[in-house]
């Protein structure tokens, strides 16, 4: 069985992050690690972090001293991240149910695949008015396809 490292960076996010490492840990299929990194958060971010690393097994954490930024940050979570695969996850973003399982599947079969994405569930800052965005129109496309390096699109 494949496994996947989700490095979680957090800045300022605490009110997002349990959620958001939830919608990880209820992921089926793959072995998983959480990496949460708190760039130095004046929030409740490392109290979040730490109740997360002490309620399961499969999440780690580490704490900046200062705040070093987001690609600093998310370099040193690639670093950390030893799995098959790795998934750079901002803490204000959730993993929908079989999301992880439908990618390490697809590049587990196709080993020339390099990486995979998806649509977008969107919510306003209320969490209310949902509307779906994918990268190849207005509507989700629910259809897996295989791009090559040499394909582009252009809205």
């Amino acid at each position: 069985m494949s496994s996947v490292d989700v490095v979680v960076p957090c800045f300022r996010y605490g009110h997002f992050l349990r959620e958001c490492v939830e919608s990880v840990l209820t992921q089926s299929g793959p072995e998983l690690r959480v990496l949460i990194i708190d760039d130095a958060s004046p929030d409740n971010t490392a109290e979040v972090a730490q109740e997360l690393r002490c309620s399961d097994p499969r999440v780690d954490y580490r704490r900046h001293i200062w705040n070093q930024g987001l690609i600093a940050t998310a370099n040193e979570g690639i670093a950390w991240a030893s799995a098959d695969y790795m998934l750079l996850l901002s803490a204000d973003d959730y993993l929908l149910p079989g999301a992880l399982s439908r990618s390490v599947d697809l590049m587990d079969n196709h080993p020339s695949v390099a990486f995979t994405f998806g649509g977008a569930v969107v919510l306003d800052q209320r969490g209310d008015h949902p509307f779906y965005r994918s990268y190849y129109g207005t509507e989700v496309d629910l259809r897996t396809r295989i791009l090559s390096g040499l394909e582009v699109h252009h809205s």
